[in-house]
């Protein structure tokens, strides 16, 4: 399933990368940590937000087999743009590049769960043929052996 969820949502979070805005590229891609807050003039960062995510982590996540389903994957994209709204305030170029990044989401999270059922129904029709032929194979074995 690990190997289908990256198929799948590989190509929603490269929109998600690919998404830029004029004069900073995209904010949600460099991975967070205390230290990288700190020396983009954001110590304050960690205190305000718990759970810290970024498009870096997801990527790492996603080919490390961690999301269990499509849900999770959105859960942490949703969690990106909960984050900067939540840390900066309305109006800030983060604040609205986030609102942009919400936008994408909601467009591309459908589009990957259609390409996981597409996947999925592709991995169950391979197994019942391999199956079939197995069996095939199995009784052609038996015939042989009995004869």
């Amino acid at each position: 399933r690990a190997r289908l969820l990256r198929q799948a949502l590989g190509p929603a979070l490269a929109r998600m990368r690919e998404l830029r805005w004029e004069g900073w590229g995209n904010p949600f891609e460099q991975k967070i940590t205390r230290a990288n807050c700190a020396a983009l003039g954001v110590p304050t960062y960690f205190s305000v937000i718990s759970e810290a995510m970024d498009l870096t982590r997801m990527g790492e996540k996603l080919r490390a087999g961690e999301y269990g389903d499509v849900a999770a994957f959105n859960a942490d994209a949703r969690l990106i743009v909960a984050n900067a709204q939540t840390f900066n305030a309305p109006g800030d170029p983060v604040y609205v590049f986030a609102d942009q990044l919400r936008t994408l989401i909601e467009n591309v999270m459908p589009e990957a769960e259609r390409r996981l059922e597409a996947l999925e129904r592709k991995a169950r029709r391979e197994i019942r043929i391999a199956n079939k032929r197995l069996r095939q194979h199995v009784a052609s074995m038996t015939a042989e052996a009995d004869a």
